[in-house]
Formats: C-alpha cells, sequence, structure tokens
C-alpha cells in the first residue's frame, strides 16, 4: 500500500471508532423541543367567547379553553385578554347587529387584529347526543367577518372540533396546515424490545 493510502485507511478507521464510541457512551438524554419564530410578529387575536345555546354549561367553555390553548401553541396568534382591554364581548351576537360592531371597532381601535366567536347546541339523539359549534372570525384589517365554519358532531369529539377551528384559523392566516390535531409518537426501546407509544 502507498503512504496515502494506509494514512487515508487510518484516519478512516479512527472516525469510525470515535463514531462508535460516542454512540454507546452517550446513553438516554431528555430531548426538549422548542419552536421559536423570532422573524415573525405574531397576530393579535382575542377569542370573544362561545356561548352554549343549548345543553350543558361546561360546553361552550370546554370549547373556548381548548380553542385558546392551540392559539397559543401555534405560535402564529398573540392571544389577547379582552376584558383587560375593556372590551365587552356580550353584544357581539352573529356578528351582524349594530352591537357587534361596536365591538368590532372597539377591538380593532386597541390593536387587535382579529376576533373569533362562536355558540354551540345540543340535541338529544337515540345513541348520543350532537353538537353543534360554529365559529367566526371578523378581522379588522378588512373590517368584516371574514368566515364562518360549522362543526356537528357528539360529545365524544367536542375536542377535535375545537381543534379543527383552530386548525383553520392557521390556515386562513399562515397557508400552512395548523398542528392542533397532531399527535406525536416515539419508540422506546428496552433490551429486544422496542414499543411506539
Amino acid at each position: 500500500m502507498t503512504r496515502v493510502k494506509l494514512i487515508s485507511a487510518w484516519f478512516g478507521g479512527a472516525l469510525l471508532l470515535a463514531g462508535i464510541v460516542g454512540i454507546l457512551e452517550s446513553g438516554a438524554a431528555d430531548v426538549f423541543l422548542e419552536a421559536t419564530r423570532p422573524d415573525f410578529q405574531k397576530i393579535s387575536l382575542g377569542i370573544a367567547g362561545i356561548q352554549s345555546g343549548g345543553g350543558p354549561d361546561w360546553l361552550g367553555g370546554r370549547i373556548e379553553e381548548v380553542l385558546k390553548k392551540d392559539i397559543k401553541r401555534s405560535l402564529v396568534f398573540d392571544l389577547v385578554d379582552l376584558p383587560s382591554l375593556g372590551i365587552s364581548t356580550s353584544d357581539i351576537g352573529n356578528g351582524m347587529g349594530n352591537g357587534s360592531k361596536a365591538v368590532f371597532k372597539q377591538a380593532a381601535e386597541k390593536g387587535v387584529s382579529v376576533l373569533v366567536w362562536g355558540k354551540t347546541a345540543m340535541k338529544e339523539a337515540q345513541k348520543d347526543a350532537d353538537v353543534n359549534m360554529e365559529g367566526f372570525v371578523y378581522d379588522s384589517g378588512s373590517d368584516e367577518v371574514v368566515g364562518g365554519k360549522r362543526y356537528v358532531g357528539s360529545t365524544s369529539v367536542v375536542r377535535l372540533m375545537a381543534h379543527r377551528f383552530a386548525d383553520e384559523l392557521v390556515f386562513r392566516y399562515t397557508g400552512e396546515p395548523g398542528i392542533a390535531r397532531t399527535k406525536i409518537a416515539y419508540v422506546a426501546e428496552q433490551g429486544s424490545a422496542a414499543s411506539c407509544s
């Protein structure tokens, strides 16, 4: 062998050995994932409430709670607390009356770009109750109600309705699918067995 080939073989073997030792020595470690968007200005969004128009009192509150958490996790919106800005949302109704126009104007003056609200209703069926959820979106830039979605399903999919609405909001303002309905899976190895969770 020539001297260059010998040095190359020795160097390659040393790198391979170092890689194997590094893998064996690493062991298991905690992994923390963090997503940031440093050059992205978040869109201010206020949730004016999800009103229960029929069925149990918890229904609208549960959907609103899930929606707020999804909006925060999206990293697209800056969730604004409307009551702390002095914005009363009780007059918003269906978004078409004079009361709602006053709320829209007040929110725009306070710097809120997007207002979201909705209503729920429940109809008892033979097997399971049907839940209707309607969500509406007002955009202060265009000064109009720019979207509305209706979801129908059983009480077992109430959370999914909120996730879908959050994903619709992200898609409307970014053109990218939202992450509210995604799931994280991991593989745990123990000896020669592996399990997926």
